[in-house]
């Protein structure tokens, strides 16, 4: 068998960005409304991975607000839940969501932000879809 390629095994569609900010998630559908604060681990153009006080509805079309900072307009649209795990260490619940629905004005104020957050030289961000690159132990 031939080895794996690490970076072949990537299947996202846009790179991913290490965020590690809390910000406010509103999720709801008919019967169902969470307003949490959420540390976004990492994101997206296709989605984010959060850490979430709370397990979320596993619905294919949730309506959904993220609050954004500094008097930044908030991104809303519809997501779905992809994946979710318990952490038992933290007691919250790690939550993949992928974006399914977002006008362009939301698109635009998502990209401002993450761009405003990668332009500030104390928080690049590497692109998470390449490999880790190991420096050489001293052991």
């Amino acid at each position: 068998m031939d080895e794996l390629d690490p970076v072949s095994l990537e299947r996202r569609k846009e790179p991913r960005y290490r965020l590690n900010k809390m910000l406010g998630l509103q999720v709801t559908r008919e019967d169902f409304r969470a307003d949490l604060r959420v540390l976004v681990l990492d994101i997206s153009g296709t989605g984010l991975r959060v850490s979430s006080p709370q397990q979320l509805p596993e619905e294919n079309d949730l309506a959904f607000v993220l609050s954004l900072p500094d008097k930044r307009p908030s991104v809303q649209g519809q997501l779905k839940v992809r994946w979710q795990r318990f952490l038992p260490v933290s007691e919250n619940h790690e939550v993949g969501l992928e974006f399914l629905e977002l006008a362009e004005e939301n698109w635009r104020a998502l990209r401002d932000f993450v761009g405003s957050l990668l332009s500030q030289p104390e928080k690049q961000q590497e692109n998470l879809c390449n490999p880790w690159r190991f420096g050489k132990f001293p052991y």
